[in-house]
């Protein structure tokens, strides 16, 4: 299985697959674009400047302890791309000492192989995960005479020690493989099989404190990594993207605390796509702060950020929301809920310069307003009801063009549509 399985049962989230396991898989929140959904593993990004969203579909469920979804815009907290949402994805931790190992195999030629080891002693904790999948799969296309098939190697590693005046941990995920697929499912193309290989990587050092009784601080450098390589061809795409992340949280009086903080970050983006060569580095700045009151009855959140990107200038993006506990008592709650918010996505790199690409492009903005309400019903009981618009400013789509002019591929090109709204329920 991949996380697909997990996710697709979450409402307001639908996920897209162009095959069987190991295909692309996409997530849409709220009918946002795929690449308006923002994808993080343990609190570091790892969608492609590129092209696209998250390579969800190379990430093994085996490994997660749990995952964190928030829907709306939060440009504030993590800069561009978080227009739809946030998907955070909590690998396992140690906890106490424990070792699994499990095969598993099904049809067409499917084999689910992993073991794993954990540790806590003292001050210091250590595990370990791998695993290994493959499978003859199924063809992507109707029609196809070939097979899908894919194999992924996935390892996943963690190590603290709590030092006393700080907690430092050091992360590493990486999984690497190959996939079947085809050019295109269109007849008027042809149905041509083709591969690529695959590598997703994340490598994250971080050190959290206590800086003073009501002040806490963390401290987190990351290198990600997103690459594909196709066979048949030179086509390639790579992104590699240092970070460093700061956040801080202070109580600053009962019921009011602040968080601010920010992010220094470089995408170092080369591709080779349908002959459009792209060499691009752009550095990224981000700066936030975000204040949260919580009373019996009455809890705010306001936040503002202000990003700077090397092509685009800098932005301002805000959120504000506003819950009332209509009744409370033990574990039974009722609550109003009001919010609001805007987003900003830069346009990636083959948006911008690949295949059918516009550098004239603007950023695509967003403004999403929402009331809800939600009932908890003892300790494992919640529904939640929210009637949601957002308004889109210069979206960037994809368009035909049937003139000939030669700058147009194949008649292609991206292009910002001026106003787009979707709504829901």
């Amino acid at each position: 299985g991949d996380i697909s399985e997990l996710l697709r049962f979450h409402a307001g989230l639908d996920i897209g697959r162009t095959g069987g396991p190991g295909q692309l898989t996409s997530a849409f929140i709220r009918g946002g674009e795929s690449n308006h959904t923002l994808v993080l593993i343990d609190g570091v990004r790892v969608n492609p400047a590129t092209s696209g969203g998250a390579a969800l579909q190379n990430l093994s469920p085996d490994m997660i302890e749990r995952i964190e979804i928030v829907k709306g815009p939060r440009s504030t907290l993590y800069g561009s791309d978080a227009i739809a949402g946030v998907i955070n994805i909590i690998t396992r931790s140690a906890s106490k000492q424990q070792i699994d190992a499990s095969i598993r195999g099904g049809s067409y030629g499917t084999v689910d192989g992993s073991a794993s080891y954990a540790n806590r002693v003292g001050a210091y904790g250590f595990s370990v995960q791998t695993e290994q999948q493959r499978s003859d799969g199924i063809s992507a296309c109707e029609g196809g005479a070939d097979k899908s098939g894919f194999r992924n190697n996935s390892i996943n590693v963690k190590a603290s020690a709590d030092a006393g005046v700080a907690l430092f941990e050091a992360r590493a995920y990486n999984t690497t493989g190959k996939v079947q697929t085809y050019d295109s499912c269109s007849p008027a193309f042809g149905l041509n099989a083709t591969a690529q290989e695959f590598r997703n990587q994340v490598l994250a050092l971080s050190a959290s404190s206590q800086l003073l009784d009501n002040w806490d601080s963390s401290l987190t450098f990351s290198r990600g990594e997103d690459r594909i390589r196709q066979y048949g061809s030179s086509d390639t795409v790579r992104t590699i993207r240092p970070m460093l992340d700061w956040q801080n949280t202070i109580a600053v009086l009962p019921g009011l605390r602040a968080l601010f903080g920010g992010q220094v970050s470089q995408e170092r983006i080369d591709a080779l796509s349908f002959g459009s060569t792209i060499h691009q580095t752009v550095d990224l700045y981000n700066g936030f702060l975000q204040a949260q009151y919580d009373n019996a009855h009455h809890h705010v959140q306001l936040a503002g950020s202000l990003l700077n990107h090397d092509a685009f200038g800098s932005r301002f993006t805000w959120n504000a929301e506003y819950g009332y506990d209509l009744y409370q008592r033990e574990l039974y709650k009722t609550s109003l809920i009001a919010a609001a918010g805007s987003g900003f996505r830069a346009p990636d790199a083959t948006d911008r310069f690949g295949f059918g690409g516009n550098p004239d492009l603007n950023p695509e903005r967003s403004l999403n307003l929402e009331l809800g309400i939600r009932q908890r019903w003892g300790a494992h009981q919640t529904w939640d009801l929210r009637a949601f618009r957002t308004r889109y400013r210069d979206l960037i789509s994809v368009q035909f063009d049937p003139s000939n002019d030669p700058n147009v591929d194949f008649g292609f090109s991206a292009v910002n549509v001026d106003r787009a709204k979707n709504s829901g329920l």
